[in-house]
């Protein structure tokens, strides 16, 4: 391992002992704003509510950029594709 090591550059050599020596840094994530609200019925009738969780191109977003948890995305997810096929919400938006 340390023939390897030498026959490396020494820029190398330094890159690869500042990775090794990096911490790795996770931020923790604040809990799921759906929880607060113990009376929020998530359901296909609410749309107004729904558009929030859809892009501008109309696709769903996913729960790391609403930071939803599971439980909470797959509902919204049922939610907005049952609203869309009784014409609730649109599919797409249009793109100028």
């Amino acid at each position: 391992m340390s023939e390897d090591l030498k026959a490396l550059p020494e820029k190398a050599t330094q890159r690869v002992a500042d990775r090794a020596n990096k911490k790795v840094f996770f931020r923790k994530r604040s809990g799921c704003p759906l929880h607060e609200d113990k009376d929020l019925n998530i359901t296909y009738k609410n749309s107004e509510f729904l558009s929030k969780f859809i892009s501008e191109g109309g696709r769903i977003l996913g729960a790391r950029i609403t930071g939803v948890c599971p439980k909470h995305q797959k509902e919204i997810t049922q939610s907005i594709k049952i609203a869309r096929m009784l014409a609730l919400m649109p599919f797409v938006t249009k793109f100028d």
